[in-house]
């Protein structure tokens, strides 16, 4: 692990691929031990953790030794991260009487579980570590980074399907794995194992409506529902907005965050307000993401202040908050049909890097707007009433609309 002076701090990739990697990297040093009912478990604590969040019976961690198979992974994440939409699946080995089968939709129609064939999702097959890892980390909007990992010995080992995501938990980051430098991405994971993957990834749940106050939290926080007012408290790790949240009416007063905010929940809320609402919020880096390329709801007001906003998927933000704080630098750097970002209030600066893309000024201003080279044919709209008043354009922007420049 890399060291630092007293004065300096992790970045939000750091922190996350250090819980991420951390967790995994236990998998491999937890000691191997046959359960018996007279002697405690290494694993017990994790999975008496997840009993008490709802996110296992208490039935199931009779052997924390016992293998994790992908439909049992799958029910674990869509409770921890409170995903429970359904929909059309097109996997022929998963049959409408099968126990996993509510499961497997959630998790396909989530965004975070592909299957393994255009054709099967093969839910009974053992979760390995590279699947752990590649479930957490879509989880934890990693994006894939082209190429292999020569971290370990064994990186040419990692499937075809795993390796930009697994390069992603690795890259800028110093780690040993096995006392023989291999990840083993082909070994199976336990139960126990996983209890800590998820546990140690989620940090803090937040799973029911309601307003909460935590004060000083040393590990992540994970809002998986809607309705939720945080307030006043400090984060060490990230602060995860899940898309389980769907319309949100998530709201944040007086928070800090030391790692990031990721926001994933989608829409407006049922009031018709932005589905995650920032007031006198505080952070270095605020990621807008989902994994359905669903749009997501933001606003910014009192005195919020993140340095660097990065969108990733279809947005609406309003910062409306004084000149000097709110959404310092946004980047718009988004995959998908036709991505769009929407944007209103007082806003600072924006870099759109997005090729095919639109962005639209709603109303209120916008200091300065800058179309980088790569978003090539892009088209910016400034409404009837609004000002933009610094326009930086690369050759083929289209610029439509009736406001000022």
């Amino acid at each position: 692990m890399s060291r630092r002076t007293g004065t300096q701090i992790y970045t939000w990739k750091e922190r996350a691929l250090s819980l991420l990697l951390c967790a995994v990297m236990l998998l491999g040093m937890a000691p191997v031990l046959t359960p018996r009912a007279s002697a405690a478990h290494w694993a017990d604590t994790y999975l008496d953790q997840l009993v008490d969040w709802g996110v296992m019976r208490a039935d199931q961690t009779g052997n924390p030794d016992a293998p994790v198979t992908r439909a049992d992974f799958a029910a674990i994440i869509n409770r921890a991260y409170g995903y429970t939409e359904t929909g059309p699946i097109p996997f022929t080995d998963v049959a409408v009487t099968d126990w996993f089968y509510d499961d497997i939709c959630i998790a396909y129609t989530a965004g975070y579980m592909a299957g393994t064939s255009d054709t099967t999702a093969s839910p009974n097959e053992q979760l390995t570590r590279e699947m752990a890892v590649c479930i957490l980390g879509r989880n934890m909007m990693m994006k894939e980074t082209p190429g292999e990992s020569l971290a370990f010995s064994d990186g040419r080992d990692v499937s075809s399907w795993a390796r930009g995501l697994v390069k992603t938990a690795v890259d800028n980051y110093v780690l040993s794995g096995y006392p023989d430098n291999s990840f083993r991405p082909q070994s199976f994971v336990s139960m126990g194992e996983m209890a800590v993957l998820v546990t140690r990834c989620v940090g803090t749940p937040i799973s029911e409506p309601g307003e909460y106050t935590l004060g000083d939290v040393f590990d992540n926080v994970t809002i998986t529902s809607s309705n939720v007012t945080l307030r006043d408290t400090t984060i060490s790790g990230d602060l995860y907005v899940s898309g389980g949240v769907g319309l949100g009416d998530v709201k944040l007063e007086n928070v800090t965050v030391l790692g990031r905010i990721i926001v994933s929940g989608t829409g407006e809320s049922e009031k018709g307000d932005a589905s995650v609402l920032l007031r006198n919020v505080t952070a270095q880096e605020m990621l807008v993401d989902n994994m359905r390329d669903k749009t997501v709801t933001v606003r910014a007001e009192g005195l919020t202040e993140i340095g660097r906003t990065s969108v990733r998927t279809n947005a609406y933000l309003e910062d409306n908050t004084p000149l000097e704080y709110g959404l310092k630098t946004i980047t718009f750097d988004a995959d998908g049909e036709e991505p769009k970002l929407d944007l209103a209030g007082r806003v600072k600066e924006v870099i759109n890097v997005t090729p095919d893309s639109t962005i639209q000024v709603a109303k209120g201003t916008v200091e300065k707007l800058t179309v980088d080279e790569r978003a090539t044919e892009s088209t910016i709209i400034i409404d009837r009433g609004t000002t933009v008043r610094e326009l930086n354009l690369d050759t083929g922007t289209q610029v439509n609309g009736e406001g000022d420049i």
